[in-house]
């Protein structure tokens, strides 16, 4: 008999393979392309729709990196902060979710 492959575990793997090629092409450009920080915002949002808050922070905190240096992205670095403090107060991290609380505190829109 033929084996039998569960759809979603396949699934997830093309999955998995499709975000490392575009996390790879967003590596390369990152230096000429600062507005990937709204990628891997986006990226971060799609995780923690899914409820895989680790990798989610792991994508927002990518996202922080970039946004930091780009003149005029405030409203996003907010929003990155905020959702930051979210998540990691969701994985028990209070520390980290009480910085990220205050670095959206100081930011002036």
């Amino acid at each position: 008999m033929g084996k039998f492959v569960d759809s979603q575990v396949v699934r997830k793997d093309k999955e998995d393979i499709h975000n490392a090629a575009y996390m790879r092409r967003i590596e390369n450009s990152r230096d000429v392309h600062p507005e990937f920080g709204n990628s891997y915002a986006n990226l971060g949002a799609a995780y923690a729709d899914m409820k895989d808050y680790v990798k989610a922070i792991v994508y927002y905190e990518e996202a922080l990196d970039i946004l930091r240096n780009v003149k005029g992205g405030g409203r996003k670095l907010k929003e990155v902060y905020d959702e930051l403090a979210r998540l990691n107060m969701a994985v028990g991290n209070e520390s980290r979710a009480e910085q990220c609380m205050y670095q959206a505190k100081l930011i002036k829109l």
